[in-house]
């Protein structure tokens, strides 16, 4: 089984890696200052609620999510 990224998808690892920590770091020094506070947003949706707003034929549906089955 030959596994692939996802379309739309970058691995970051070695000098990018460590140069989007820098720079990471630099940002949440700034928005402290500002008394503001880090967010973190999912990766993963449940797919229905792209079906549900953008319709299950829309191209977000089709085109630009990725659906597996949940074990549960």
């Amino acid at each position: 089984m030959e596994i692939t990224r996802l379309r739309g998808f970058r691995d970051i690892f070695g000098p990018d890696e460590r140069a989007m920590s820098i720079v990471e770091e630099k940002a949440r020094a700034i928005v402290r200052r500002y008394n503001f506070n880090e967010i973190r947003l999912p990766v993963l949706e449940r797919v229905e609620l792209f079906q549900r707003t953008s319709g299950e034929t829309s191209d977000v549906v089709e085109k630009q999510t990725y659906a597996f089955a949940d074990r549960d």
